[in-house]
This record gives C-alpha cells, sequence and structure tokens, in this order.
C-alpha cells in the first residue's frame, strides 16, 4: 500500500486552503450574479465562429492547421523524437496547458465546420480559451524570464528544440493569430477558471511528490518545505491574476478597433424584456 509523505509549511497549507475557499465562494457567487457574461456564448450560436475577417474561409482553415500542428508536436514528443530523447511530461504545466491549447484549436475547429447546438460544449470553449489564452502569457514569461536565464548549458539544449520553441514561443504566436481572427472576447471574471486550472496542478504535483511517483519538483518555486513556500504561491498566484488583464486588454483593444458588438447582450435583453411583466 503506498504511503503518503509532504512536508509542507503549515503557512503555506493555511494559504492553499484559504485560497481554495475563496474561489469556491467566488465562483459561486459570481455564478449567481451572471457576472460569467454566458449569455455571451449561450444566446448567440456564432459567438465562436465568427472572423473579423470578410473571407470566411480563413478562420476554419487556420483553426485546423493549428490543431494539427499541435497535434503533431503532441506526437513526436511523445515518441521522444522532439526532446533529446525526452517524452510528453505531464509533470509540468507547460504540458497541461499546450495539451488544453491544442484541445482548445480542435473545439474551435469543430465550431467553424459545424453548427454546435449543445450549450455546455460552447460553454466549455469559451472558458478554455480565456484559460488557454493567459497561460500562454503565463508560460512563456516564466520560461523566457525566469527559468531559462537560471538554466545551465545542458538544460538550455533541452529547452531550444521544436518542442520547447513550439510550447513556449510558437503557442503564442498561435493565441495571437486566432485571437486577433475571431470575434471571441474576455471577460475578467474567468480569471477564476484559469486559477483553478493552475490549484488543480498544484494538487495534482503533492499527491504525485507525497506517493513518491514524482522524484522532483517540477519547478523550484513548487517546492513546499523551504521557509520562502508561502511567498512564492501567493507570488505565483498574483503574476497569473496579473497576467490575465493582457488578454482582457487586447479583447477591450479588439472591440474599439473592429467595432465588435456582441449579439448575445442584446438578445438576451430583448428576452428579458419579452418576459418582465411590467412591459407586457
Amino acid at each position: 500500500m503506498a504511503s503518503f509523505d509532504l512536508d509542507v509549511k503549515p503557512l503555506l497549507g493555511t494559504f492553499i486552503g484559504i485560497y481554495t475557499l475563496l474561489l469556491a465562494a467566488f465562483t459561486g457567487y459570481a455564478s449567481r450574479k451572471k457576472w460569467f457574461d454566458f449569455a455571451l456564448v449561450d444566446n448567440d450560436l456564432g459567438f465562436l465562429s465568427r472572423s473579423t475577417t470578410q473571407n470566411k474561409l480563413v478562420l476554419p482553415i487556420v483553426r485546423g492547421i493549428f490543431f494539427l500542428f499541435g497535434l503533431v508536436i503532441i506526437i513526436l514528443s511523445v515518441l521522444g523524437i522532439t526532446n533529446n530523447g525526452g517524452i510528453y511530461n505531464f509533470s509540468f504545466y507547460t504540458v497541461w496547458n499546450y495539451t488544453a491549447l491544442v484541445t482548445l484549436f480542435f473545439c474551435l475547429w469543430l465550431c467553424s465546420l459545424f453548427q454546435i447546438n449543445s450549450v455546455l460544449f460552447r460553454r466549455f470553449t469559451w472558458i478554455l480559451f480565456g484559460i488557454a489564452f493567459t497561460n500562454v502569457f503565463v508560460v512563456d514569461t516564466v520560461m523566457w524570464g525566469v527559468l531559462y536565464p537560471q538554466a545551465n548549458s545542458t538544460m538550455r539544449a533541452n529547452i531550444v528544440t521544436v518542442t520547447g520553441v513550439s510550447t513556449h514561443g510558437v503557442n503564442a504566436i498561435m493565441m495571437l493569430t486566432e485571437f486577433f481572427l475571431n470575434e471571441i472576447i474576455i471577460v475578467r471574471s474567468h480569471v477564476v477558471f484559469m486559477l483553478f486550472g493552475a490549484l488543480l496542478y498544484i494538487f495534482v504535483t503533492w499527491a504525485r511528490r507525497a506517493s513518491g511517483s514524482l522524484t522532483y519538483w517540477p519547478y523550484p518555486f513548487l517546492e513546499t518545505s523551504v521557509k520562502a513556500a508561502p511567498y512564492w504561491y501567493a507570488g505565483m498566484t498574483l503574476f497569473m491574476i496579473l497576467m490575465h488583464f493582457i488578454p482582457y486588454g487586447l479583447s477591450l483593444l479588439k472591440q474599439k478597433c473592429f467595432n465588435l458588438r456582441p449579439v448575445g447582450y442584446e438578445r438576451e435583453g430583448q428576452r428579458l424584456l419579452a418576459n418582465s411583466p411590467e412591459i407586457a
């Protein structure tokens, strides 16, 4: 029977516990207040498929190419071809997010090719869009701004590979291209979904370390036994929240430049007016 042993500083454990409760509470409150603006995607079948270009073929073609490219990178990585004989290692947050990115492009491609009537599928795709977009900035900034400068020559050689550049550079190009070709907007409150994703990664990593199935910390700032651990975790949380405002700001810019007027808001307003007893 597997034993579980993980040295977590009391302050860190307290922080993660309170943080998880606050996220859950905020999610429930935001849902009741309709801060997630799901009316945008619920009331507009074209929300995920409309393009800012006149040529309607551009967006589905780009989405198909990006999905197939990402799938090839994953396959080559699993086979150990593109990372100096390594594997597609789910110990790393980068791998989680690149998998999410490829999944996103597949979902968006389906939205371009077919009329998706499932509200749950459209909501999932929109949420995944916000998560993937924010994490592109998180992952790439941490890699090139923190990890790469501190890496030795061997580690740098492992980073600057087809897989490394694709997951820490090309990913941003893909996401930005997709973003400015579509009419999808980013909502501030969706930051909570990205934070839940990061929290899931933390819990899985802790569980694997405690069980012994993972013998190393994928990132030095995840180490739970050092005194600075609570501050590292709090700092990374704040950093991720700040990163969310990059896509949010770009979304405001896109709405202004392309004069986007979300159809879902208008239809939700019409529905509320039609069901209002005062108007009737």
